[in-house]
């Protein structure tokens, strides 16, 4: 016999994943100033840690005290927007990291457990199927496991050239 992982056992009705659309719907219509990068767009950031949160935080309190050492054409309401901005979002991005992390993980068990168990499923049908009543179903799930060959055909030498 054999036993299987069930290390998660949930369902989710329609009424639930509705509710859950309609959630994530809300914040993405609170959130309607949010932008998205490409990779290459993503490259041109800089790239900002703790570290360099914090010389942010200092700058702005230099810039909003001597503001007479900047630039004319700075802007510090905008710098100051910005900063704004940056704060405020980190911890919401931080539960959204926790929240999608929490979401691909169980997403990821509950298709490592289904797998598991399609595979009992194949085996079994492949190895009792002694009147052939199933052959069409082994037959489909067996192509999952139909591979095409990574063998290259064997490369021939090239005959050498006659000697005089």
């Amino acid at each position: 016999m054999t036993t299987l992982s069930n290390r998660i056992s949930v369902t989710l009705t329609p009424t639930d994943l509705d509710r859950i659309n309609k959630a994530v719907e809300a914040l993405e219509k609170q959130l309607t100033f949010l932008v998205s990068l490409d990779d290459g767009g993503r490259k041109e950031l800089y790239q900002v840690g703790d570290k360099s949160r914090e010389f942010i935080r200092k700058a702005l309190v230099a810039a909003k005290t001597h503001p007479d050492a900047l630039p004319r054409c700075f802007d510090t309401k905008e710098f100051a927007k910005d900063v704004e901005l940056s704060e405020a979002l980190y911890p919401l991005l931080l539960s959204l990291r926790r929240l999608h992390n929490s979401v691909e993980d169980t997403h990821a068990l509950a298709q490592s457990e289904a797998y598991e168990a399609a595979l009992v499923v194949y085996r079994s049908a492949r190895d009792n199927d002694t009147d052939g009543t199933m052959a069409a179903a082994i037959g489909e799930m067996k192509s999952r496991f139909n591979r095409k060959s990574s063998k290259k055909p064997p490369v021939t030498p090239p005959t050498p050239a006659p000697q005089p």
